[in-house]
């Protein structure tokens, strides 16, 4: 830059040659002067564009990223500025000063670019937005990146792949129903009745003869329970093992695999030695033998074990038992102290 140094700054039209000016400001100078220089409009118009275009092609930040780079590419340009426009910058005071402004707009330019690369840059490490369920607002910053969450899309059938056929299952047979025990879906013809003339036939008479075809009637079946019905049993054997206290229980329904579906089995338990010693209560706590029954306590060597604990423990431990017989979990002191005494009085030879 050696022909820039012969300049004294501050003279001539320039007011802070050394200070950041912006870009229009640097181009208006310019032009003024060459205007006051006599130049012609043609030329002052394809000299700013070159100078657009030198700053492009030799002032980029990718290709000059340091000051001694930046330097030579201002060298290169000013000489190719005064062999391209000999009559315009040319070694008089006047071209001189005409050549230091035209390198002043380069750059200002690139100093604005600069700076504007520089805000891009800040702007981006915070302009990345995540997306939320519900926000439908678009940030149309380019820099921005919005981060969505993968779309879930669940697979549906196409309306032709579903089956919306009815199937009517008859009941009746027997072989119906080994093949529902087997887990089959046996699909009958079903003869239209009396009541419903005509449904799913044409209104011509003559088509009554094809009610015996193969006819689906679409009718909501009743409900039919495959389960056999247990044997009666009495009112009081029923208290004697569903007391109302027990109603709402939540019980492990018979861990021990006994279920009471015959008079033999309920007149076994009622001989046991459980029954017995609930029996010999006073008063009798016979309620509570199914409670018993479904912990598992169904022999006398589970009471005698339980007679040897400490008092501490066997109190925890019916207070558990009995626990199953109440809804809300909270079984009568006076019952637990009625067994209480009764496991004390009843294993004496423990």
């Amino acid at each position: 830059m050696k022909i820039l140094m012969d300049y004294t700054p501050g003279t001539g039209p320039l007011k802070n040659p050394w200070g950041f000016v912006k870009h229009d400001y640097s181009i208006e100078n310019l032009r003024d002067l060459m205007e006051e220089e006599g130049i012609r409009e043609t030329d002052i118009i394809i000299i700013t564009s070159d100078l657009h275009n030198l700053q492009k092609e030799y002032l980029d930040m990718r290709y000059c990223p340091t000051a001694p780079s930046q330097s030579s590419a201002l060298q290169l340009i000013e000489n190719m500025l005064t062999g391209r426009y000999p009559h315009v910058f040319q070694e008089d005071e006047k071209g001189v000063k005409l050549l230091y402004l035209a390198v002043h707009v380069i750059m200002a330019l690139h100093s604005t670019l600069r700076r504007k690369k520089s805000h891009d840059g800040q702007s981006q490490k915070h302009s990345k937005v995540t997306w939320q369920e519900g926000d439908d607002s678009r940030n149309t910053d380019r820099t921005s990146e919005r981060i969505r969450p993968p779309t879930r899309v669940s697979p549906r059938l196409h309306r032709h792949d579903r089956d919306d056929t009815v199937d009517i299952i008859d009941l009746v047979q027997d072989d119906d129903l080994e093949a529902l025990n087997m887990g089959c879906c046996i699909r009958r013809t079903v003869d239209i009745p009396q009541e419903f003339p005509g449904v799913g036939l044409d209104n011509d008479p003559s088509s009554s003869s094809s009610a015996n075809n193969s006819v689906i009637v679409c009718r909501p079946a009743p409900t039919i329970s495959l389960r056999r019905p247990a044997p009666a049993i009495s009112l009081q054997k029923a208290n004697v093992f569903n007391p109302p206290c027990a109603s709402g229980s939540n019980s492990s329904h018979l861990r021990n695999g006994l279920i009471f579906s015959s008079e033999e089995e309920v007149g076994n338990i009622q001989q046991s030695d459980i029954y017995s010693f609930l029996s010999s209560c006073e008063p009798p706590m016979v309620h509570y033998l199914r409670c018993f029954v479904d912990f598992g306590c169904t022999t006398s060597t589970y009471l005698r074990s339980i007679a040897r604990w400490i008092p501490e423990q066997r109190y925890a431990l019916l207070k558990r038992i009995l626990r199953t017989g109440f809804q809300d979990g909270a079984p009568p002191e006076i019952d637990i102290a009625v067994l209480e005494n009764q496991f004390a009085t009843a294993f004496l030879d423990n």
